[in-house]
């Protein structure tokens, strides 16, 4: 069970990495997609390198938040896992939004 708790941030972080690294061509499945990211590699990469940060702070924000609710409260951890696996991306993803608005 704790592996299936796992991969959900390993995803995350494995997810952002090329999106750090501008390696994700503008497309229309993977990367922040807006009408104004897609329209040009000048917002696209930027604005993926912004989020993929922000992804790969939520995924680690997951890791730590496992591993405490595991330590302490294991019977608890799984009626929390929702929350615990959410949160952090939906903080995530108003972060990459406000933090690309001015690009």
């Amino acid at each position: 069970m704790l592996g299936l708790f796992l991969l959900v941030p390993l995803l995350v972080i494995a997810i952002s990495i090329p999106l750090i690294l501008g390696k994700v061509p503008r497309n229309h499945w993977y990367g922040f997609r807006t009408p104004k990211t897609l329209s040009s590699d000048a917002v696209w990469y930027p604005a993926n390198r912004i989020g993929g940060k922000y992804l790969c702070v939520a995924g680690m924000i997951q890791l730590i938040a496992f591993a405490i609710g595991f330590s302490f409260w294991p019977e608890q951890t799984i009626a929390y896992e929702s929350v615990l696996a959410t949160l952090p991306l939906l903080i995530a993803v108003l972060f990459w939004f406000l933090a690309i608005r001015h690009i």
